[in-house]
């Protein structure tokens, strides 16, 4: 709700050994996550080499009774992440802040191929000035759509790894764990199970090296 002193906090956080800032993906302060208003959070987290981490769940209060949580419990939780990644790279945030990286955190990642789809007919349309999509004209998308935006996204062990390995190729892939409370995302078996998957030929052992360990090292700046 203050930049000025979200600013502050950032750069405490830095000198005292954080590795990352969360973020939702839909209203924090009445704003979405590509306003201008988060500017100068974007542009020090830039500096300070901190990257942004988009979490599940929603920047804008609910107070309806426990009993109706699960009546919208998916949109406030996991498509908030996913319009974030959606949002960022249509607004181009990557070449605004060209040092600053974005992960998608505990959404899973099947959601990927829907997404680039997407962006991709929405950027064919914008080239041939069709209509309200015509503003984002000069803007191509990579073939590489995670790794030339700095987009990482955590995967969950029992998802179609092969196929979104594809297209979001193996270096923006990596293990996302929830150690502080039980849910989705506490896999303690996540390593074996990965390693039984390259095993049986599904994915390749770089990847897995990748998805636990040197994707997330580069994404915190380890």
């Amino acid at each position: 709700m203050n930049i000025e002193d979200s600013l502050e906090e950032l750069r405490f956080a830095k000198d005292h050994g954080a590795c990352g800032i969360l973020k939702k993906g839909d209203l924090e302060a009445g704003k979405w996550p590509a306003d201008p208003y988060f500017f100068p959070v974007y542009e020090e987290a830039n500096r300070l080499d901190l990257p942004i981490c988009i979490h599940i769940g929603s920047g804008t209060p609910d107070f309806v009774p426990a009993r109706e949580f699960s009546l919208g419990s998916f949109m406030r939780s996991q498509l908030p992440a996913v319009h974030a990644f959606h949002t960022i790279i249509r607004h181009q945030l990557p070449q605004k802040f060209p040092k600053l990286r974005f992960g998608i955190i505990e959404a899973g990642c099947s959601w990927i191929s829907f997404i680039a789809w997407e962006l991709k007919r929405r950027m064919e349309k914008a080239a041939d000035g069709a209509g309200t999509f015509s503003q984002f004209a000069r803007y191509t998308l990579s073939s590489e759509l995670l790794k030339s935006n700095r987009m990482y996204v955590t995967c969950q062990v029992d998802e179609d790894l092969a196929y979104i390995l594809k297209l979001a190729g193996e270096d923006s892939l990596m293990i996302g764990s929830d150690y502080t409370h039980r849910d989705s995302s506490m896999e303690y078996e996540f390593p074996r199970l990965l390693n039984e998957r390259v095993n049986k030929g599904e994915i390749s052992q770089s990847a897995m090296q990748k998805i636990l360990y040197d994707n997330a090292k580069t994404f915190y700046g380890l």
